[in-house]
């Protein structure tokens, strides 16, 4: 009788070592692929995002994949101006920033006596 309580114990440690395990492959899964929250470091996006905020960035928005598949069956959308993206400060991939996107592709933006001019117009 002692020998079957020992084995219903192993067998209950061994589903919770499994449970934990699947749960901790499928955090990391989700994390890595499809979802994950970033908290803003600075103030640099103080006017809509305050320094603390946490935000939930959907990795799949601006996915491109060069699988033809994968860009069929996922959901992207281009980037757009006033879009919030999240991406891997090139000099340092340790740190993620996250930024407002203010020029596409073709815009001029020049920086001239502390103000941002984009296609000649000033933005605030």
């Amino acid at each position: 009788m002692k020998k079957a309580k020992k084995s219903k114990k192993q067998s209950t440690f061994r589903e919770y070592f499994e449970l934990i395990v699947e749960t901790a492959i499928f955090v990391f899964f989700v994390i890595t692929f499809v979802v994950q929250a970033f908290q803003i470091p600075t103030g640099s996006m103080e006017k809509t995002l305050l320094i603390g905020d946490f935000l939930l960035v959907n990795k799949f928005a601006y996915s491109h994949s060069p699988f033809p598949l994968e860009r069929n069956i996922l959901p992207t959308k281009k980037v757009t101006k006033n879009d919030i993206v999240v991406f891997k400060y090139p000099k340092d991939l340790t740190k993620d920033f996250v930024k407002r996107v203010i020029a596409l592709e073709g815009d001029k933006v020049e920086i001239k006596e502390k103000q941002v001019w984009i296609n000649y117009n000033t933005i605030t």
